[in-house]
């Protein structure tokens, strides 16, 4: 979109159309108003000016309401920025904050960085100390206390007078995604920029309500890049720009500064107060004398009314210009997609001794499980507890079957022992598992519909585990009924019998984790149609956000907050969208869990290092608890930023699995003291002391940085405490239950916790099933 080329000419003087249509705007504006007009002064008319007709549209915005819970966009524009600028290599830790907040120097800079703001490329993922090297997220923010609005600029330099301004109508709703996509841009082409915004969604219905600001003499190193991404961005934006300025396409505004004083609008303002005071005390109704009057006005300040967007006083661009601009592109790092594989980490391997008491307890709970198996119609299985009732006031205590579920039934159990089986040559505890997960399939295959294919509770994790198991021992017969049931889960998926869910615990997310992963294992055109169906659907009833996309729970109604977390909230969602790009080829899905991803990340509190609780919609009362849990919270979500770490090395996967790793060490400190007071701490996998320690276990994986190891030792030995402190049972997962065999809330996650200690490549991590 350009200048309308129709011109109205005045006295000689030639004004284009857009022009023409806003001083006619104002004109009918000064004609309802000329008795208050009559009353100012010209800083109080220039005021007036500004509030009320540079600032708001001809016709207000009907924008989307932002949900009650984004007024305050502070952390939505803190997450688009983390998401789209480069981070900074070469910095050292100088001091640190028990909170991890620490002050990092390099050269003669120095800098207060808080958690998630930067990587520990040092010793990747382990808490800071003096002396560490880092990366740090390299733009400065600021909030400028009188207006509140946000301000963000690179750290090359402040951009220095003469500068240009590049108004950006973007509703509120739209601000993160819109940011995100300018700062990498900018980032990339790169001389000095900044950048404002309001801080609050109310301010947004303002047509000038993200500016961007550049030196002047580099406009043209900008311009080719600035014009191709108002294009992309057009049908993001409003339909509006400020009067006065150029339109360089919909919803994007270009002016140059005139007085390093007063912004463009101002000086504008400021210019037309005579042209007012004549309109104002002038006839009514005759807009023709009107126009001309307030083109006559800003003739008179040395303002071409043909260009009022130009300064009057224009700079020479240097005679170098165009090397600057190859100089600048050559330099520039193109921000990496999101998601690509770049730089590949290889997990490093653990040193394995013939006996620990880690094994120990991963063979003790093996074996009682063996014992405690029972025949029946079903085939093998287990008897325990379970928890009966939807919320915590009606949940009961139940004892019986525990089903062929990965999440607490008879195929996780059966994972965790043939594993366990096959990496200390016990035949025993290899056929026990191997006829449980048979058990499991057949099942299962007995009862393929929506309501009974998710990866923790049904048909889909079923197959997973039976496939991680045959593949482990080359059983031909596990892996060929695993085949077998992941293809019937699929034809459900194709023939459109999806659950309404879309979580990793009990709905689509899940599913498609399961059948990526099978798929990975041995490659089915079903399976591949099957996560591409999957995969449309988590795309189709994502809902936009303004700082990425989510999934609210589907019984909670609108205007809640998608959770956070692994297990049921959007980090979930995210690893299924990645499997589905992986499978698909198509780059749709890895986009979408990049935006997921940047919605989790505008929850995240430097403050408290966590991430909130929003079950219930809490966080449109009076604010949201924490929970740092595989389930909810810290311990989940960095165990899958260190899945991305490792096949991407993008810093920011490694920043925020740091954040969750800490979260990590403090539930273990909050353990150890309710030891010391004689009470009980969960040891269970899904929320409790063991998923910490998985979570460390899957740190040393990852980057073979020996602090991990360190801590999931620590921590394990702390729950071998509580095991002879509770007098040789395991605390469990359930309230009120004490026989719980099962994998994420029982015994047989914490012998796979406790087997993956002692030697991480004898069974894969439990917290992440479908990890390749």
């Amino acid at each position: 979109m350009g200048r309308c080329l129709m011109e109205i000419t005045f006295d000689r003087i030639a004004v284009p159309n857009d022009v023409h249509v806003a001083l006619s705007r104002l004109a009918c504006m000064v004609w309802g108003e000329r008795l208050l007009l009559g009353t100012l002064g010209d800083d109080a008319i220039a005021d007036w000016l500004y509030a009320n007709w540079y600032m708001l549209p001809t016709v207000p915005f009907v924008d989307s309401p932002p949900p009650p819970y984004r007024s305050d966009l502070s952390t939505v524009l803190h997450a688009a920025l983390l998401a789209s600028s480069r981070w900074e290599h070469g910095w050292v830790v100088l001091e640190v904050e028990p909170s991890q907040r620490c002050i990092a120097g390099r050269g003669t800079l120095q800098r207060m960085v808080d958690p998630g703001d930067y990587a520990n490329v040092a010793r990747p993922g382990a808490p800071v100390v003096p002396g560490d090297g880092l990366a740090v997220f390299n733009l400065l923010t600021w909030v400028d206390p009188p207006t509140g609005f946000l301000g963000v600029r690179s750290q090359k330099a402040q951009p220095a007078d003469p500068l240009v301004r590049l108004y950006w109508s973007v509703a509120s709703t739209q601000m993160g995604y819109v940011v995100r996509e300018l700062v990498s841009t900018l980032e990339r082409v790169g001389p000095a920029w900044s950048l404002k915004c309001p801080g609050q969604s109310i301010e947004y219905s303002r047509v000038d309500s993200l500016v961007i600001y550049l030196e002047r003499e580099n406009w043209p190193v900008f311009e080719p890049s600035v014009m191709a991404l108002a294009h992309t961005l057009g049908p993001r934006l409003r339909d509006a720009v400020p009067p006065l300025t150029r339109c360089i396409g919909r919803g994007v505004g270009f002016a140059e500064d005139a007085d390093p004083q007063r912004s463009f609008g101002q000086t504008r303002c400021q210019a037309l107060v005579n042209g007012v005071r004549r309109v104002a005390s002038g006839p009514r109704n005759d807009p023709s004398t009107a126009v001309e009057w307030l083109v006559q006005a800003l003739q008179s300040h040395g303002i071409d009314p043909a260009h009022p967007w130009q300064c009057n006083t224009p700079v020479d661009l240097p005679p170098n210009t165009s090397r600057q601009r190859q100089t600048f592109d050559s330099q520039a790092t193109p921000s990496p997609p999101p998601l690509a594989a770049r730089i590949p980490r290889r997990a490093i391997p653990h040193a394995v001794s013939a006996s620990s008491s880690y094994l120990n307890a991963a063979l003790a709970i093996g074996h009682r499980l063996h014992a405690e198996a029972q025949h029946g119609s079903n085939g093998m299985g287990w008897r325990g507890d379970d928890l009966v009732g939807d919320t915590p006031t009606n949940a009961q205590v139940v004892h019986g079957d525990i089903g062929p579920s990965l999440y607490s039934g008879a195929a996780g159990i059966g994972w965790f022992l043939t594993h366990l089986g096959q990496h200390v040559a016990d035949a025993d505890l290899v056929q026990c598992g191997t006829t449980a997960l048979i058990s499991a399939l057949k099942r299962s295959r007995a009862d393929v519909a929506a309501n009974t294919l998710s990866l923790y509770g049904g048909a889909s994790g079923v197959a997973l585990a039976a496939m991680k198991a045959g593949q482990r021992l080359n059983d031909v017969r596990l892996k060929r009924d695993a085949r077998l049931l992941a293809r019937a889960v699929a034809q459900c998926i194709v023939a459109g019998d999806i659950p309404s869910e879309t979580d990793l615990i009990g709905g689509t997310a899940g599913i498609l984790v399961a059948l990526a992963a099978v798929h990975r294992l041995t490659p089915q055109s079903e399976l591949a149609d099957a996560c591409r169906v999957a995969g449309e659907r988590l795309l189709n009833t994502a809902v936009s956000d303004t700082s990425g996309v989510h999934w609210p729970e589907p019984h909670i109604g609108a205007n809640v907050p998608g959770l956070c977390g692994l297990a049921h909230g959007v980090s979930g969602i995210a690893w299924a969208l990645v499997d589905a790009a992986d499978v698909t080829g198509d780059e749709r899905f890895a986009l979408l869990a990049f935006e997921a991803m940047s919605y989790e990340r505008s929850w995240f509190s430097s403050k408290t290092s966590s991430w909130p609780d929003l079950r219930g919609g809490q966080a449109a009362g009076d604010g949201p608890g924490t929970m740092t849990a595989w389930c909810h919270g810290g311990i989940g979500i960095a165990a899958l930023r260190l899945h991305l770490y490792q096949r991407s090395g993008d810093l920011w996967a490694l920043a925020e699995a740091g954040v969750g790793l800490h979260s990590a060490r403090s539930v273990v400190a909050a353990a150890r003291r309710a030891l010391n007071a004689g009470q009980r701490f969960d040891a269970s996998l899904c929320h409790g002391l063991g998923g910490a320690v998985e979570l460390f276990t899957l740190a040393y994986e990852v980057t073979g940085v020996d602090d991990h190891t360190r801590a999931a030792r620590r921590t394990a030995d702390l729950c071998l405490e509580m095991l002879t402190a509770n007098d040789g049972r395991w605390t469990n997962g359930l309230r009120g239950a004490t026989k719980v065999p099962g994998l994420m809330v029982g015994d047989a996650g914490i012998g796979a916790m406790m087997l993956r200690l002692h030697q991480p490549s004898a069974i894969s991590s439990p917290l992440l099933p479908g990890r390749g």
